[in-house]
């Protein structure tokens, strides 16, 4: 697959609607066009994986890199949102490719700032890939959290809290509703549940089938991106193997829809730019993130 990375705000309606019906493809949500235009305006980069021989949207991710820089502390804090790969793709290097990209570049232009991830995970898969990638991940099964970094995701938690919904401090889990996978995406796999972060995960964070989330924060380190090259090594290798054995020929699912009837009504019924009054759009822009970190 290539690898796109776009700023949102320069993204066109043609292309909201693209990643808008590729998200409905894997999760059931409440959410409209219009409420996902704002939370996907929240964040700083899309990325998008698309299909080499056609162009076909294949995963989106949605992420934000912040600069925090105050009397007592400076840092990057890395946050990463919503991220979706068809089933056939996953397990790949993509997810790697960009995590490692972001991550050498601060370390190189920013060798002695912190650099933290917060999380917000529904799908143990993310959590997953946090928790083999990187060396400290908390709340995670095999370490205590620091008291520090508890402070800093609960102080994250409020930031993102919607009216009505509940936040368990001490499982660091905010249970949100109003957007979960579906049961053939989210289904765990046996090698899936043999896992200790898998099991760890759904232990702590039981609703997550209804779309509860796990905030996590993490510490990256050079050692950390030394981990991530060698994992993108050794997934680049295994799916150009799984490549030269099976070559799809699964038309484009998305793209070729999106001047069908249904993409053209939703463009022509719905201004982006105009503001309804939504009420479950999360405001991630996290403007006073320093504040947080102070």
């Amino acid at each position: 697959m290539h690898i796109y990375m776009c700023e949102t705000e320069l993204m066109d309606e043609v292309s909201v609607v693209e990643l808008f019906k590729f998200l409905n493809y894997h999760v059931d949500s409440s959410m409209d066009i219009e409420e996902f235009h704002k939370t996907l305006l929240s964040h700083k980069y899309a990325v998008m994986f698309r299909e080499k021989r056609d162009g076909s949207l294949r995963g989106l991710f949605f992420l934000s890199l912040d600069k925090i820089n105050n009397n007592n502390t400076s840092c990057t804090v890395l946050r990463p949102a919503l991220s979706f790969i068809e089933k056939k793709y996953r397990g790949g290097p993509y997810i790697y490719y960009i995590f490692s990209y972001l991550s050498i570049r601060e370390f190189i232009l920013h060798p002695l700032t912190l650099f933290y991830m917060f999380g917000k995970t529904f799908s143990y898969r993310s959590y997953s890939v946090a928790t083999h990638a990187l060396s400290h991940v908390y709340p995670s099964y095999n370490q205590k959290t620091p008291d520090h970094i508890k402070n800093l995701i609960d102080e994250y938690a409020n930031k993102i809290k919607l009216p009505g919904e509940e936040y368990d401090s001490e499982r660091c889990v905010l249970k949100r509703e109003h957007i979960h996978m579906k049961e053939s995406v989210s289904e765990p796999g046996r090698a899936d549940t043999s896992d200790p972060n898998v099991k760890y995960f759904m232990d702590i964070n039981p609703g997550w089938v209804k779309g509860h989330l796990l905030l996590t924060l993490s510490l990256i380190t050079m050692r950390d991106n030394v981990r991530i090259f060698c994992r993108i090594i050794r997934k680049a290798m295994k799916s150009k193997r799984g490549s030269a054995k099976y070559k799809s020929k699964r038309r484009n699912t998305f793209q070729f829809e999106l001047y069908d009837t249904l993409s053209k009504k939703i463009l022509r019924d719905f201004d982006l730019n105009e503001d309804n009054g939504l009420t479950l759009h999360e405001d991630d822009s996290m403007a006073d993130l320093d504040a947080i970190f102070s």
